[in-house]
């Protein structure tokens, strides 16, 4: 049985909604815009969700989470929204990130 064949199952549930808060995160600059596959698979271990590449390869391509990832690019994540940031200007990306430090301040 794969991870989401039964999308009301604890598991899938707590792995949509761990994604979810983490693109909010993200979005809001609360996070970094950045992650690794390692990374994500250990924000989702911390969280008490247990996957491996596989799980998770095969969950972003099916609904809901693939309204978040929208793909695994070796070992780099790309969220949704995720080609904006990527796209901007050096200094651009630069304020971002001054921003999330600031944030994180608070």
């Amino acid at each position: 049985m794969r991870l989401f064949e039964l999308n009301t199952s604890p598991l899938a549930v707590s792995l949509v909604s761990a994604t979810n808060q983490l693109k909010s995160d993200i979005d809001a600059g609360k996070e970094k815009p950045d992650w690794t596959l390692d990374e994500l698979l250990q924000y989702y271990q911390d969280s008490g969700i247990v996957l491996d590449r596989t799980d998770l390869y095969d969950a972003i391509k099916q609904f809901p989470m693939k309204k978040y990832i929208k793909n695994i690019q070796g070992q780099k994540v790309v969220f949704k929204g995720q080609d904006d940031y990527q796209q901007m200007p050096d200094n651009k990306k630069q304020d971002v990130v001054a921003q999330m430090a600031k944030d994180a301040m608070k």
